[in-house]
């Protein structure tokens, strides 16, 4: 087998690296052996030990030959790659990595509570509260706030707090924050 056509990827194991070197040479997690796929008619010794794997992550580079890949160890099976685009299997694979939880689901909006809505306007204004204190402490002027609609209440979830409300892109109020 020709080394310049081995330009790709090859599917290569650890027990055909093993086989073919089998005094391989370990350091600093990576382990430098004889390339199975352009090694032959060569000695299998130390100076002809071009190929380098990671043993943690199986990825493999011959530095005589250009090929490379993942050691069949380490492949994983991809499930139904048909189903997902290139994008979703991409961020799929990216919370498996970091242990995220799968994205929630859209809410059905006629399901939801909306009553809290119509208590953000039945809040007390900011002048002369704790919360008007609490904001010029964090140099917000009162009457800044209260044109954005931030209210005061004695009781957010059993805590007085300064409510503000979070709108989205299109200005519609979708949810309040408490600080207290």
């Amino acid at each position: 087998m020709s080394g310049a056509l081995l330009t790709a990827t090859a599917a290569l194991s650890l027990a055909d690296l093993q086989a073919f070197d089998p005094n391989h040479k370990r350091r600093d997690g990576e382990t430098d052996c004889c390339c199975p796929l352009c090694g032959t008619g060569k000695k299998v010794d130390a100076a002809h030990r071009s190929l380098s794997y990671n043993a943690q992550t199986g990825a493999w580079r011959c530095h005589r030959c250009h090929a490379k890949g993942k050691l069949r160890e380490f492949w994983t099976e991809m499930k139904d790659a048909t189903a997902t685009s290139r994008r979703e299997r991409d961020r799929q694979r990216i919370r498996r990595a970091l242990q995220l939880p799968p994205p929630v689901p859209p809410v059905d909006s006629s399901s939801v509570d909306t009553a809290w809505k119509a208590r953000l306007g039945t809040l007390a204004r900011l002048e002369e509260t704790p919360g008007a204190a609490y904001l010029e402490s964090r140099v917000l002027p009162t009457d800044f706030c209260h044109a954005a609609g931030v209210r005061f209440t004695g009781n957010f979830f059993g805590r007085p707090a300064v409510v503000f409300p979070l709108r989205d892109g299109d200005g519609a109020l979708v949810a309040v924050q408490g600080r207290g």
